[in-house]
């Protein structure tokens, strides 16, 4: 039987409308300040920092064309039995948006630095609105610092990653399901909820992560660890 675990979702993709409060720079844009918290940390169907409560401060700049820059200090606890110490992810995400109608575009790099590692993430992301209630998305993501290799030391798995996500307001509260594959790595479908009160943006949502069954790319061990059900909480705050 599958181990259910409550963790977080702190900076996810999910389409949600809530508000976000933002300070104006005049004529150069707006900045929205942001903190989170979360009992542990998600992100494209792997939990990280040990398994351990987490938490995030974050800073966003919007320009009136669309240039965005979105940085963020997270919790992220090295093992000290097992490789380098550390104990705060950095990313920062440089990008431009744009809406034409009903569409919007976004295109972005994720950078994040962990210690001497970094990983990058070039994404490139399509919404729709199909009407004043219902949203869809597709999202891709390309691993660009290297990745990582295979069970069999050769093949390149995590390359890629392809997700689709629908969500709908009920009024109440907004219902978004979504389905990621992580090439040669894992599976992901999950269905939440998200609400706004009081102004902070909370969600809960229930991943079932599936991963690669093929040994040459994914050892047995790892496949225990990666394929298991999430049940997620997250709650963020902007300033």
């Amino acid at each position: 039987m599958k181990k259910i675990i409550l963790t977080s979702l702190v900076t996810t993709a999910l389409m949600t409308q809530a508000s976000f409060a933002e300070y104006k720079l005049g004529s150069f844009g707006t900045i929205s300040p942001s903190i989170s918290a979360a009992s542990q940390k998600y992100s494209k169907g792997e939990i990280s920092n040990r398994n351990q409560p987490t938490a995030s401060v974050g800073l966003d700049y919007n320009s009136p064309m669309g240039i965005y820059l979105s940085a963020s200090a997270n919790a992220e606890n090295s093992d000290p039995t097992n490789g380098p110490d550390y104990s705060i992810e950095y990313c920062l995400t440089p990008g431009i948006k744009k809406t034409f109608d009903k569409m919007s575009i976004d295109l972005s790099y994720e950078n994040c630095e962990l210690g001497s590692h970094a990983t990058g993430f070039f994404q490139a992301k399509l919404g729709f609105e199909l009407n004043k209630v219902t949203n869809i998305a597709v999202n891709y993501y390309n691993e660009s610092s290297g990745g990582r290799k295979g069970a069999d030391g050769r093949s390149e798995i995590g390359k890629e990653a392809y997700e689709a996500q629908v969500s709908y307001n009920t009024g109440p509260a907004t219902v978004t399901a979504g389905y990621l594959i992580f090439d040669k790595l894992l599976q992901t479908a999950s269905i939440g909820v998200s609400k706004e009160v009081a102004g902070i943006s909370f969600d809960l949502s229930y991943y079932n992560v599936q991963a690669e069954t093929n040994r040459s790319y994914v050892s047995q061990s790892t496949q225990n660890n990666i394929g298991t059900d999430h049940i997620i909480f997250s709650a963020k705050k902007s300033f």
